[in-house]
């Protein structure tokens, strides 16, 4: 029995059950949703489509948490019913059958007409536990409790979330039938729970919910069946959202008990845009100077993308095209920013590279190094004066000096001689090269005789001396 017990039962009890053996008698129905109703919206209309940057990253996925006002849905009916202005609304009215995903302790469905709790299946309160639904804080949870013997029991509404650790837990006595309301304050954050109501205390088998309404929105779209008004959507306000496009989907179902289920949607886009990957590279410096480079490879989410890097945390930005080195960089620790201006999009990982400086260990070359030269000496000298091509030196960076034991024209005694050259690099590098100069005496030595002497024999000799 619907809302009209409800209002009589609790203080003409007599009255109130003979007026009911008469309405059954006559053929009369006391539901209140056997009636046209539309779906219409309410203050908040479908959400426009949106497009943002991505700002997070969430298990390696680059996107965006991104919220919204929810679509507010409601029944606009030809005679108004308890709960019309809500999102959901469950009179236990439709086939059991047709009920999926709810649980059940002590609790069953009596025909097509309200939950009898207190029942004998199950163990400890009763309770039961419909499915995950998307609750926007604060949230005002309505039940309607037919207790006919006035007991005294209590109700128990917990949040539960999908780690089933509970994060809310409010208990109202009672001891009358009514309707009943929680606060589930917004100290609790929006998001998807179980809505858990337990009951304790004195109760018995004649106690029985008769309507559950408030704003939710289901989480499981296959979880909808049996239930009188329902909104489902796709996706909930601040779930997260990858690099790409998605289409949000709103759908209010409504399943009157004498008629065909009827819906109203909406939809719109969520965009978000951004760098799916970037990467640095880098070649390093040579002989101190500033020739490294930086190579950035990128892929953005835009078809055509305009790309910029700034060196000094986004103050200044320059162009460059992935795959194509930037040059002339200096060696050092360099940090880019990464950003595609045609969707003002940055890149949210931190991109870092550092150009190193190639020690030089590379000699010099000297080249055009004379072949060993042979000749005579001079004529009447011990030496000979040696003529050559001066060879040449050079070096990967520069050659700071260039050195020789001996120059071209210089006089060689005789004998053999080393020439050597010596060409040394900025880094200390050394190379050194040689010939040899040999100077042979060939000239024969020069004998001068004195002049002719004449002189007389010594007296009595035949010889002179002296």
């Amino acid at each position: 029995m619907k809302n009209f017990l409800l209002t009589t039962k609790k203080t003409y009890p007599k009255a109130v059950a003979f007026l009911i053996t008469a309405l059954i008698l006559f053929g009369y129905s006391i539901k209140t949703d056997a009636q046209d109703c539309t779906i219409v919206y309410g203050s908040y209309p479908c959400p426009s489509s949106t497009e943002v940057c991505a700002t997070t990253k969430v298990n390696g996925v680059f996107g965006s948490n991104i919220s919204w006002t929810t679509p507010e849905f409601k029944l606009n009916c030809q005679t108004t019913i308890p709960g019309q202005q809500y999102s959901f609304v469950m009179e236990f009215d439709l086939p059991a059958s047709q009920t999926a995903c709810w649980t059940y302790n002590r609790a069953a469905r009596i025909g097509q007409n309200n939950l009898r709790l207190w029942q004998s299946t199950g163990t400890g309160n009763p309770f039961f536990i419909p499915p995950m639904q998307y609750i926007q804080t604060p949230a005002i949870i309505n039940m309607v409790l037919i207790n006919p013997q006035n007991r005294a029991i209590s109700w128990t509404l917990s949040l539960i979330n999908a780690s089933n650790n509970t994060i809310w837990t409010n208990t109202i006595p009672t001891a009358s039938s009514g309707t009943f309301t929680m606060n589930i304050p917004n100290t609790v954050e929006p998001g998807s729970y179980y809505l858990k109501y337990e009951f304790s205390g004195n109760g018995n088998n004649s106690i029985e919910v008769d309507r559950l309404y408030h704003n939710a929105f289901f989480v499981d779209l296959a979880c909808g069946g049996g239930i009188n008004f329902t909104v489902s959507s796709n996706k909930q306000p601040g779930d997260f959202f990858p690099i790409g496009q998605e289409t949000i989907v709103y759908t209010a179902t409504h399943t009157p008990l004498n008629g065909t289920s009827s819906t109203l949607s909406c939809s719109f886009n969520v965009k978000v845009n951004g760098i799916s990957s970037a990467s640095l590279s880098s070649q390093p410096t040579s002989c101190g100077h500033n020739n490294g480079s930086l190579t950035i490879s990128a892929t953005s989410s835009s078809p055509y993308p305009v790309w910029l890097y700034s060196f000094d945390d986004g103050s200044n930005w320059k162009s460059f095209i992935p795959g194509v080195a930037i040059t002339g960089l200096q060696a050092g620790l360099y940090d880019v920013k990464v950003k595609d201006n045609s969707i003002g999009c940055e890149y949210l990982d931190d991109l870092s590279v550092t150009i190193a400086n190639t020690p030089d260990t590379e000699k010099p070359v000297i080249s055009n190094v004379p072949t060993n030269i042979k000749l005579n000496n001079e004529q009447g000298l011990c030496s000979a004066a040696a003529n050559w091509t001066e060879p040449n030196a050079t070096d990967n960076c520069s050659v700071t000096s260039f050195t020789s034991t001996h120059t071209s024209g210089s006089v060689f005694q005789v004998g053999v001689t080393t020439v050597t050259y010596t060409a040394k690099d900025a880094a200390g590098n050394e190379q050194t090269a040689s010939f040899t100069v040999t100077v042979t005496d060939n000239e024969n030595p020069t004998i001068t005789p004195p002049a002719d002497v004449t002189v007389s024999a010594d007296a009595g000799l035949c010889s002179a001396s002296g």
